[in-house]
């Protein structure tokens, strides 16, 4: 039972992907007006709440708990290499976000030269990053 739902939890996330990447190509050619983004949005949040939704109901109606799929206390006397390896890549992992974080809230210099990267990459961001109050408010509302 649980191949099964892991693979539809695949098959889900492969039909998300092509139907975003589509989405965002349609979006790229149209204006962006907040009406056209904030539906984008709307979608977006649908299509990412509504396979929790489904997982939930698929969990209570077969009468699976959460331990049986993996949801279970953290335990740290397995193995001594797995978790040594785990918390280096976490720790380092961590450190690099949140050293970002600081340089993008404190360098101007930096931030501009993040911006410059992401707008040669991909011109994706007039679609995705929210810019009116109201679309703020979905993301926000949503999260």
């Amino acid at each position: 039972m649980h191949i099964f739902l892991f693979s539809l939890f695949l098959v889900y996330l492969l039909v998300v992907v092509i139907l975003g990447m589509s989405e965002i190509k349609k979006l790229k050619n149209d204006t962006f007006t907040e009406n056209v983004r904030t539906k984008f949005y709307v979608k977006a949040i649908i299509m990412g709440w509504s396979p929790v939704l489904i997982f939930i109901s698929i969990c209570l109606f077969l009468n699976i708990r959460l331990y049986d799929i993996g949801f279970r206390l953290i335990s740290l006397n397995h193995n001594i290499w797995f978790n040594s390896i785990i918390f280096i890549i976490s720790g380092v992992s961590m450190a690099f976000f949140m050293s970002q974080m600081i340089l993008l809230s404190i360098s101007k210099k930096h931030t501009e030269a993040v911006k410059i990267n992401f707008d040669q990459k991909q011109n994706y961001h007039n679609v995705i990053v929210p810019r009116s109050r109201k679309e703020k408010n979905i993301g926000f509302l949503f999260r």
